[in-house]
């Protein structure tokens, strides 16, 4: 997401950046960049914000100030939405900035000149008629983006659980200033009013953290997943193309219910040793971890015993 105050130049920059297969979404001020972050904020990979942009509660220019300060509000939302993990980068143009390499900010320029951004891109002079960027400005600003995002390394988003016998309590995570996860605690109770309500849900979930537990990559395969159906349901399940897009269905749905606690998704796993597959798809692979409560709490007072 790109967020400079200026309509021509995102018009001409999202144009040509599309022409690079790069996909962007613009805004002109703070209101419009919240409606993106709450619509695509779970597509979105890394956000740009020109360091001269209007006060966002005044509406007058301060120089640095308005960008830091919708840096700020934008990194608000982001954790909101869990995703506290984008990277926030402003983009600049300022006489004494020209001709400068992109850069991680280091933590002594972050606090006395950039505020929450967390990188800088610098762009040349905007050229004298409106309408008209470089072309080769435009193609190198292009290739230094997809270069940004191809080296930004998401972390692994965690999901916390508590086992008491066969029941299951499922935490949210939070970041603290250190960007580490922890377990939101109060957040145990509307996992059990919204995620563990369904009796299969339930059973993928206790599939899936024994599978952590068990340091195993979190993939389900159909027949897995017709396993948990099976005891859900207390019945006998076949396993045919009818029944591979009921468990289609029922991850999408898992996925959509999981999305309120961790930014969860899949991708379908070929099949490598399943020659009796019905159908293309063997199972699913999960992006997030499972982590046991309790064994971080452990973990992270030896930590501080040492």
């Amino acid at each position: 997401m790109y967020i400079d105050d200026q309509g021509w130049w995102l018009r001409r920059l999202r144009e040509a950046w599309k022409s690079q297969n790069i996909e962007v979404h613009t805004a002109q001020n703070l209101p419009e960049a919240i409606h993106i972050l709450s619509k695509y904020g779970r597509n979105i990979k890394l956000v740009l914000i020109d360091l001269l942009m209007p006060d966002p509660e005044t509406g007058e220019n301060e120089e640095k100030e308005g960008g830091r300060k919708i840096a700020k509000r934008i990194k608000e939302k982001l954790k909101k939405i869990g995703r506290p993990h984008v990277p926030i980068w402003c983009i600049t143009g300022l006489p004494a900035m020209e001709n400068r390499p992109d850069k991680i900010i280091d933590s002594g320029e972050k606090i006395r000149d950039y505020g929450e951004f967390q990188g800088v891109i610098y762009k040349p002079k905007p050229p004298k008629t409106r309408g008209q960027l470089p072309e080769d400005w435009i193609k190198d600003t292009a290739k230094r983006i997809k270069g940004i995002c191809e080296r930004i390394k998401i972390p692994h988003v965690v999901l916390f659980y508590k086992k008491h016998g066969d029941d299951i309590q499922i935490y949210k995570a939070e970041m603290t200033d250190t960007g580490e996860y922890v377990p939101a605690v109060e957040s145990a109770q509307e996992s059990k009013e919204e995620l563990l309500k369904s009796p299969i849900f339930g059973e993928i979930i206790k599939t899936l953290i024994n599978k952590s537990e068990r340091k195993l990559p979190l993939i389900l395969t159909h027949r897995e997943i017709l396993k948990c159906r099976e005891k859900a349901t207390g019945r006998s399940i076949p396993y045919n193309r009818q029944s591979e897009r009921t468990n289609q269905t029922a991850i999408s749905r898992l996925r959509s219910s999981l999305r309120k606690f961790v930014n969860a998704s899949y991708h379908i796993i070929e099949p490598k040793s399943d020659p009796q597959s019905p159908k293309k798809a063997l199972g699913y692979k999960f992006n997030f971890n499972l982590r046991n409560i309790d064994e971080f709490w452990r973990e992270r007072l030896n930590r501080e015993e040492k």
